[in-house]
């Protein structure tokens, strides 16, 4: 029996950096939530992946309203999306939920 599937060609190399669905590379400095990071950094990109714009997310925003051990993805669903840095750019220690408007869900 044959199969019915075309074998696909990968390229022998692909970097996404090349593509502009990467944000530049943040400091972390004394934060310590590599989690929020990584988490908005995934959903910027899998945004940009999709809509052809690169939004640079609010880590501050998770790092508020997502405190560890609390899993940033579930977080952020609960919260309705990712919003825009500059829309909620410092952590304030407390959450304000309000007070962006989500662009990825």
């Amino acid at each position: 029996m044959e199969s019915s599937l075309k074998p696909i060609y990968l390229p022998d190399s692909f970097d996404w950096r090349t593509k502009g669905v990467i944000s530049p590379v943040k400091d972390q400095g004394m934060v310590g939530n590599a989690k929020a990071f990584a988490a908005v950094e995934i959903v910027e990109s899998f945004h940009a992946i999709q809509t052809g714009q690169l939004i640079e997310g609010s880590i501050a925003r998770v790092v508020d309203c997502c405190p560890q051990p609390v899993d940033p993805f579930l977080c952020l669903m609960k919260l309705g999306g990712i919003c825009r840095a500059a829309d909620y750019p410092t952590p304030t220690g407390q959450c304000i939920s309000n007070q962006c408007t989500p662009f990825a869900h």
